[in-house]
């Protein structure tokens, strides 16, 4: 007797470093930063990116647990930073300039659009299910163009509604009523994207250095994959 083939239905896209470069917006966002307003206070460019990027992924990791939720990393991050550096005086014309040098360099990776556009021809409709500010994040979506490929977002802006856990992936599955063998989960993270996902049952691929090579999605490598998962290989 030969096993049934369950059909993809919903292709769930994480955002960043999976579809825009997430990380050339946040060197170039500190670089203008550094430029504008810190040069006379920190030591180099490598120890604002060191600060940054301590109390950043510090402030992340306690969202996950569910210490607090993304606004909160929004208002706070940066008043830490510029208390760090005694020009705390600044901070709200900081964050601003950084957040808009960081949204404009968010750029999609070369490929991203080729297989937006690819996936669009296909019938599958396209999701984004990422953990950040929601406004953030549509501002990246509306800056680039890239808002028009996708129906349904889904952010995670607080534990346990937000990745990695099961809660995430449940409030997407409730609300497309599918089940979640039904759903592809496409994003670069293995502890956030991949390993949740199919502990909760959805179909995965890995944005990895075997897609993602510097700035380049080898979106025809991409395709091929997918295509074999719709084929249940």
């Amino acid at each position: 007797m030969s096993m049934r083939m369950t059909k993809i239905k919903y292709i769930i896209f994480d955002l960043d470093q999976t579809i825009v470069n997430h990380l050339r917006g946040e060197k170039k966002g500190l670089e203008w930063i550094y430029a504008a307003f810190l040069k006379e206070n920190v030591r180099s460019f490598q120890q604002l990116h060191d600060d940054f990027t301590r109390i950043n992924t510090a402030l992340w990791i306690d969202l996950e647990k569910g210490e607090y939720d993304a606004a909160f990393i929004i208002d706070n991050r940066f008043k830490y930073l510029t208390q760090l550096y005694a020009v705390d005086e600044k901070v709200e014309i900081i964050q601003k300039a950084y957040t808009d040098r960081y949204i404009d360099h968010s750029i999609p990776f070369k490929g991203a659009v080729a297989l937006l556009e690819e996936l669009s021809t296909m019938g599958i409709p396209l999701g984004i299910g990422s953990n950040g500010f929601i406004g953030c994040q549509t501002r990246k979506l509306d800056r680039h163009r890239l808002k028009q490929y996708f129906s349904k977002y889904y952010y995670g802006n607080r534990a346990p509604f937000c990745k990695p856990h099961q809660h995430f992936f449940r409030s997407i599955t409730k609300d497309l009523e599918l089940r979640a063998e039904e759903i592809l989960f496409i994003g670069d993270s293995e502890g956030n994207d991949i390993v949740p996902a199919v502990a909760f049952g959805m179909k995965t691929l890995h944005i990895n250095q075997d897609y993602l090579v510097g700035d380049c999605l080898d979106h025809k490598k991409i395709l091929a994959r997918i295509n074999e998962i719709i084929h249940g290989n």
